[in-house]
């Protein structure tokens, strides 16, 4: 079984082609909640009297975006060494 990867405006990629191993720790619970911090920020501009204070979702958007690239990062440097 080929194991995918969803690439921002290109569809999905095996993890291989993504440039990712087949040992990358996939969270796609974050994926979801990454994607209702971008509709939070949407609707917080196209509706701002119906979502005041979306900007929530920039601060969860760049909290998980963090986590989440750190993990790969901490992930490359053990398997360095």
């Amino acid at each position: 079984m080929v194991a995918f990867r969803a690439v921002a405006s290109i569809g999905c990629l095996p993890l291989g082609e993504a440039g990712l191993s087949e040992n990358h720790t996939h969270y796609p619970a974050l994926d979801g909640v990454r994607g209702m911090a971008v509709l939070i920020v949407i609707g917080a501009h196209t509706h701002p009297q119906v979502l005041p204070g979306g900007n929530i979702g920039v601060d969860l958007f760049f909290v998980l975006s963090g986590f989440l690239i750190t993990t790969l990062l901490l992930n490359e440097q053990k398997r360095a060494r």
